[in-house]
């Protein structure tokens, strides 16, 4: 850090806020903090770099905003904790929103830091100033505005208070479970003239203890499906313990872990069955659920619904009784006809959809799938697409493939608060970084392209070591499955080909690039992931890809007689 006469000139106050600020993030447990480069920020880049250097929190820099946001936002998915990104000040901070709206939506604690200019620049035609206090609305929980030059007081008092607004907006990304937003308000001179000092503190964990509720014992003897999704590994063991208590079958939406044997093989297909004796009488929830349409569906008809661990997003619930924590395991049930029944119709739609994928090898997203359910190494990480690869995913999702991934040793994520395409090479990237195991991640060529900046890492940044399955079908392959596949006019408005050669570009990028056109050379380069690689699986026709998943479902209802 190049210091400015730092025996002759006091720290100034922009420094004195960016210590103040990178000190509360440490106190909060904050180890995993994004950046993108700014004059404004300047001061509070400087800061983490320091903070950075004597062991306190690990910072990365992205020439990108939407890149940084989903980067820690990648971190704070894979590790539970919050994590933060910093901007500059202007179209900067505007640039963060996409990655806001999904940590509020999938209940992801994060700490958005924007960098302003004083409050006397606006209205004065200053560049870069915009209105950034509260811009971010209802999506963050907390906001609020500090400004350096509230140290020019030198007192204890003042700055005392500044702390604990400070505090009061970071500590609220964890109590809240989502984002929050830091508006930082830096008057000129923005290069410190003395060494940062930080204060090693550890996090003090303040455990909430919610009391668990017990099911009606009116429900306990019915026959009950139980559907668990979300990102929280305590959530799915407690669904599979639900459901050994209840003898009662478990859908596990992605991302998940795969749960053991109580779970359902190929859940939305076993839904589509037109079968009474597959019908529940009661649905119980654990998470946030209705990924696929079929889990939505199941509901919505006729079903008694009740809901445990609910996030607080979901304010319209058909649920006859919902809690926000976990109900009480009851004591063992005897339900096992109708577990059984679920299980000997999952094996039998295991082995037709086993069937299908070998008399029609032509290389597809499924195939694709597959190769990674039975090939993935033993505590890895997948990061998924929150489009088709998250479907097809679900749809193939069986504990009767015995591999890592069945035995719950690979473990799964994705956006999953909103489902959009933003941000997906650099949440996966986060994931990575943060993870510190060998982490894939599978999308398409439209999210690839989508995110295209995010491949970008400069050179004094550490790159994640993760390798990316790109299904390239030349345009956006979840069309193809919704009632728009027939529509004049399909290809330019959705399925929207670009003709781009992906394995190219990425090559000019920096990765290393492997082109895959069958499924035995994908399941020789699934090996521990050394910096960035990237696997481009040619596939011919999106339309042949619709028409396997179609069939799939046709040969599981003519030959699963449940």
């Amino acid at each position: 850090m190049v210091l400015i006469k730092e025996d002759l000139l006091p720290q100034p106050a922009s420094a004195q806020t960016a210590e103040l600020v990178v000190q509360q993030l440490i106190n909060n447990g904050v180890q995993f903090v994004a950046l993108s480069p700014g004059s404004r920020n300047g001061p509070i880049s400087l800061a983490l770099v320091e903070a950075e250097r004597q062991g306190l929190l690990s910072v990365h820099v992205r020439i990108d905003e939407r890149t940084a946001a989903f980067l820690a936002l990648g971190a704070a998915i894979k590790t539970g904790k919050p994590t933060a990104v910093l901007t500059t000040s202007g179209t900067a901070v505007a640039n963060l929103f996409p990655a806001i709206v999904e940590a509020k939506y999938a209940g992801i604690p994060f700490i958005v830091l924007t960098a302003d200019r004083p409050a006397a620049t606006q209205g004065t035609g200053v560049s870069q100033v915009i209105i950034q206090r509260e811009i971010f609305g209802d999506y963050v929980s907390r906001s609020i505005e500090i400004a350096s030059e509230s140290l020019l007081i030198e007192t204890a008092s003042a700055r005392e208070a500044i702390k604990e607004r400070i505090n009061s907006v970071l500590s609220a990304a964890e109590r809240n479970r989502g984002p929050v937003h830091l508006n930082i308000a830096l008057a000129e001179p923005l290069v410190p003239t003395k060494k940062f000092i930080f204060e090693h503190k550890k996090k003090i964990q303040n455990e909430s203890v919610i009391t668990p509720e017990n099911i009606s014992t009116e429900l306990l003897n019915k026959k009950g499906v139980i559907v668990a999704g979300g990102t929280i590994i305590e959530y799915l063991n407690y669904a599979q313990e639900l459901g050994n208590a209840l003898d009662w079958p478990v859908i596990v939406e992605p991302p998940h872990q795969c749960v053991g044997s109580a779970m359902v093989s190929h859940a939305p297909i076993l839904l589509s069955l037109h079968s009474i004796n597959l019908k529940p009488e009661v649905v119980l929830t654990v998470g946030r659920v209705g990924l696929s349409r079929q889990v939505a569906e199941l509901t919505k008809k006729g079903s008694l619904v009740i809901s445990c661990a609910v996030p607080s997003i979901i304010t319209n619930s058909i649920a006859k009784q919902r809690i926000s924590g976990l109900f009480r395991l009851p004591a063992k049930q005897s339900n096992k006809a109708w577990k059984q029944t679920w299980d000997k119709a999952g094996k039998a739609a295991h082995e037709i959809v086993q069937r299908v994928l070998e008399e029609n090898p032509k290389i597809s997203s499924l195939h694709v799938v597959d190769c990674l359910m039975k090939n993935l190494p033993q505590n890895s990480h997948l990061h998924l697409a929150s489009s088709l690869a998250a479907r097809d995913f679900e749809l193939l999702t069986s504990p009767e493939i015995n591999s890592a991934f069945s035995k719950g040793e690979v473990t799964v994520s994705m956006n999953r608060g909103v489902n959009g395409i933003d941000g997906v090479v650099a949440t996966a990237m986060g994931t990575a970084l943060s993870a510190k195991i060998p982490t894939f991640a599978m999308l398409g060529d439209l999210a690839a392209l989508h995110d295209l900046a995010s491949f970008v890492v400069p050179v004094s940044e550490q790159k994640p070591n993760i390798t990316f399955i790109i299904n390239d079908n030349n345009g956006g392959g979840i069309f193809s499955l919704l009632e728009q596949a027939e529509v004049e006019d399909f290809e330019r408005v959705f399925g929207t080909p670009t003709d781009i050669n992906l394995s190219e570009v990425l090559k000019n990028l920096g990765a290393e690039v492997k082109s895959i056109t069958k499924i035995s050379e994908l399941s020789s380069h699934l090996n521990i992931p050394s910096g960035i690689k990237v696997l481009v699986v040619k596939i011919k026709s999106r339309k042949s890809e619709a028409d396997l998943r179609k069939l799939i479902f046709e040969e599981v209802n003519k030959g699963v007689t449940a």
